[in-house]
């Protein structure tokens, strides 16, 4: 493996008599393809490792936002339904919120609207009920209610296309010891092994395409047509053979 010192030898062009800006026309694009293939070869590396990339959204629960939810809902990933565990119990509207969500979720994970799937079942759920300091102040017996509350969301017939659902609380008073986070870092991890893209093997050619996304978002680029996209895999050292791999590599 490559060691610091090579890797900013070569980034800055100053391996084999290349020194960066002074360069124009073909000795210029031989220097930007090698130093591609060196980014993409250190990315290849580093993907083989035991480390996990993760992402981490949040979907606003709110009316507002939810015109963006098919942006962003899909197979791929683990999702936490975060509730009011005090709502819960005096607000039958919770319940059907909560339902509404793991709807939403089996729609946009559906088979049709997302890659081949190696594992055949909707995401991994994890229900996290909140201020559960707030429900120890007001209940004496609150360790049945939420064991009742977790008993009737397991019986909501929408998870049952659904392998894996776990329930947690969370005390969201300042002097907790974050018991209950370490449990649903716990659940999280545990589900990492039951989301459909996992154990999928990707083909390093998508490294690049990735690379080029991710560069232009550093440079500002918050939105990009799929058409800029393309043109953008057309520049590239290695290009996607063509538009259906380019659409399963963005997936």
């Amino acid at each position: 493996m490559e060691t610091p010192e090579i890797e900013a030898g070569f980034l800055t062009g100053s391996q084999d008599g290349l020194d960066g800006d002074s360069l124009s026309g073909d000795t210029a694009a031989v220097k930007r393809a090698l130093v591609e293939s060196f980014q993409v070869k250190r990315a290849s590396l580093r993907a083989k490792s035991d480390g996990a990339f993760l992402s981490l959204w949040d979907m606003g629960g709110h009316t507002s936002f939810q015109a963006s939810h098919n942006v962003f809902l899909s197979s791929h990933g683990v999702y936490l339904l975060v509730f009011r565990l005090t709502d819960f119990l005096k607000d039958k509207l919770e319940t059907d919120r909560l339902k509404k969500w793991i709807r939403l979720i089996g729609t946009f994970s559906s088979g049709e609207l997302n890659a081949p799937r190696i594992k055949q079942h909707d995401p991994p759920l994890i229900f996290v009920g909140t201020f559960l300091d707030e429900l120890k102040r007001t209940t004496l017996d609150y360790d049945k209610r939420v064991q009742a509350m977790q008993s009737n969301i397991a019986k909501f017939p929408e998870l049952s296309a659904h392998k894996f659902v776990r329930f947690c609380t969370a005390d969201n008073s300042l002097g907790n010891d974050d018991t209950e986070l370490e449990v649903l870092r716990g659940f999280i991890i545990e589900a990492a092994v039951h989301q459909d893209q996992w154990d999928r093997e990707i083909p390093a050619r998508w490294v690049k395409l990735e690379m080029d996304l991710l560069e232009a978002r550093k440079k500002g680029t918050r939105i990009l047509k799929f058409a800029e996209v393309i043109e953008m895999n057309k520049r590239s050292v290695a290009p996607l053979p063509d538009e259906d791999e380019m659409k399963l590599a963005l997936e």
